[in-house]
């Protein structure tokens, strides 16, 4: 659970985690209340969760994923294509 608001929200999606919205102190704190009681209700969702964020992480976050990212990068700049977008996605 993340306040959606830069740095680890950035990190975090609707199938990895719980976004909490962010426009002043309180909507942070209601925001956390209301996730509370979900994961209360729906305890399962946390592995469900949990399980999409580990896969996450093993897929864009490690040091191989991230040296891979880059040798993509490269490659694709050295065979002249100028939409990287793409890449950001693989």
């Amino acid at each position: 659970m993340v306040a959606d608001y830069a740095g680890p929200s950035e990190l975090v999606d609707r199938n990895t985690g719980i976004r909490v919205p962010f426009t002043d102190k309180q909507s942070v704190v209601e925001g956390m209340r209301r996730a509370i009681v979900e994961i209360i209700r729906a305890p399962d969702e946390l592995d469900r969760l949990g399980a999409a964020a580990r896969e996450r992480v093993r897929e864009k976050l490690t040091w191989e994923a991230k040296a891979k990212q880059t040798i993509a990068i490269y490659d694709a700049l050295r065979a002249g294509e100028k939409n990287l977008a793409a890449l950001s996605h693989s």
